[in-house]
């Protein structure tokens, strides 16, 4: 019997690995130092007739502190109506992942948790990887 595998964006903030279902992403761009600015200094991107708005995960991610050098914008649409805008340190990489070897995060805990964010992880030799939940992100903006 074969399993049917799930499509993923796995891509990096800090050092947490993340994932997101590939269907979610409508685009992923290489981030200038002008569009890193203005999304961390007014919180959207002009994007043509769009707006692009920010789900500042770096914050909510414990990491070292350290951003990459070079970031990658990855547009995605949510429940809310919009675009939305994830920065990633690290160039996203299209992965296939069996359902079968998510584990299920336990419920929020409103403390800054992974669960606050993601709502499965990928346990891998390699390193963990959160799969990201767009609703919960939104609900906290």
């Amino acid at each position: 019997m074969i399993s049917a595998f799930d499509q993923y964006l796995i891509f990096a903030i800090g050092d947490v690995h993340l994932m997101l279902p590939a269907e979610s992403a409508i685009k992923v761009a290489s981030a200038s130092p002008a569009a890193c600015r203005s999304l961390r200094e007014a919180g959207v991107l002009p994007a043509g007739a769009h707006t692009v708005r920010w789900l500042n995960l770096h914050k909510r991610i414990p990491s070292d502190g350290a951003v990459g050098q070079h970031q990658y914008l990855i547009v995605v649409r949510g429940s809310l109506p919009g675009f939305w805008g994830l920065l990633a340190d690290s160039l996203p990489d299209m992965g296939s992942v069996d359902p079968q070897s998510l584990k299920e995060l336990p419920p929020t805990s409103g403390d800054g948790a992974m669960s606050d964010i993601a709502s499965h992880v990928l346990f891998d030799p390699g390193g963990n990887a959160y799969l990201l939940d767009l609703d919960k992100i939104l609900a906290l903006t």
